[in-house]
């Protein structure tokens, strides 16, 4: 009997740790309507999605009070605009509605809930591969964008040429280098995608600001359904960056060999991205004090000494100036 009573305690204890795991379960993806809404940081972006844990954060909950609704129908509003992006072949794949708060940080709630819509499309671009995109009513039109074709650009070179050209240059010496960025030619920063023109900014930062606003219009969308890899450069100011580091440096005797080496390996790499492109890229390459930079596929600075802060305005300056004047 003694033998029984404890095959059922243990048997109750396990019904109920799976009924206490289920409920946690479901009220962390359907939260009671309480008056709160638990919100999550998501990999230390400040997007905050509902009833999703973001690495090491527990969540907060916002009260309802505060909350201010984004209403806006991308897909209405924008709608002249989306058929410029994709041509008559595109479809709303889905309809969600999310929360965030702006300025959240983990554990540290500030600032008002914030409901927005967020709409995934699919449509094919210019290889007749099938993409999606992302927009949401919350974010500047623009910044969906810019965001998504930096995302898709910077993931083909990466796996198609940086992995391939890197691993070889890493096999021979000793360098280790970090990923490839693809960048507009104007920062947008999804801390704070807001676009912005300053007092002192240069002409030419103030057309690349009107030309990222113009983005949402029809007469300045970008003809997604045409971009591909290879001729993004044709369609849309962006570059490649990436730096590369020596992890150990080459004894006295050996120094020559050991930067000829990593120069030639560079220009092969750059030789075959200009190919690629047809002689559109724009990259620019940053090896500890040395840069090089190309521009249409022509050299910027070439081979040079780095100076981060001058240097890399003046070649964002060339990107965009020389997509302008291509147009």
């Amino acid at each position: 009997m003694e033998k029984k009573k404890k095959i059922i305690l243990a048997t109750l204890a396990i019904v109920l740790i799976a009924l206490a795991t289920i409920l946690v379960i479901f009220y962390r993806n359907h939260p009671v309507d309480d008056g709160y809404v638990r919100v999550y940081c998501f990999s230390g972006y400040p997007h905050i999605r509902a009833y999703r844990s973001g690495s090491g954060c527990s969540g907060q909950r916002l009260s309802r009070d505060s909350l201010v609704v984004f209403d806006t129908n991308v897909i209405e509003v924008y709608s002249d605009t989306l058929y410029a992006m994709f041509g008559e072949e595109w479809t709303v794949l889905s309809v969600d509605e999310r929360y965030r708060s702006k300025f959240m940080e983990c554990h540290l709630p500030r600032g008002s809930l914030h409901q927005y819509t967020r709409w995934t499309i699919e449509y094919q671009d210019g290889d007749g591969v099938t993409r999606v995109f992302e927009v949401n009513n919350y974010s500047p039109f623009y910044f969906h964008v810019i965001r998504h074709i930096e995302e898709k650009i910077q993931t083909y070179y990466q796996e198609h040429f940086f992995n391939v050209y890197i691993a070889q240059l890493m096999a021979e010496f000793p360098v280790t280098s970090q990923t490839v960025r693809a960048r507009f030619v104007r920062r947008t920063d999804c801390m704070n995608p807001s676009s912005r023109i300053r007092e002192n900014d240069p002409e030419w930062a103030i057309e690349a600001e009107e030309y990222r606003r113009n983005l949402a219009t029809p007469e300045g969308a970008v003809p997604l359904n045409l971009i591909t890899p290879r001729n993004v450069f044709r369609h849309f100011p962006i570059y490649l960056s990436f730096g590369l580091s020596a992890t150990e440096q080459p004894r006295w005797d050996e120094q020559e060999a050991f930067w000829e080496g990593l120069f030639e390996g560079i220009e092969v790499m750059l030789g075959s991205l200009d190919n690629s492109t047809d002689g559109q890229v724009n990259v620019a390459v940053v090896l500890i004090r040395y840069w090089w930079t190309y521009s249409g596929g022509e050299p910027v600075f070439g081979k040079a000494h780095y100076n981060r802060h001058t240097d890399f305005t003046e070649f964002t300056r060339v990107v965009f100036e020389r997509f302008i004047g291509a147009e």
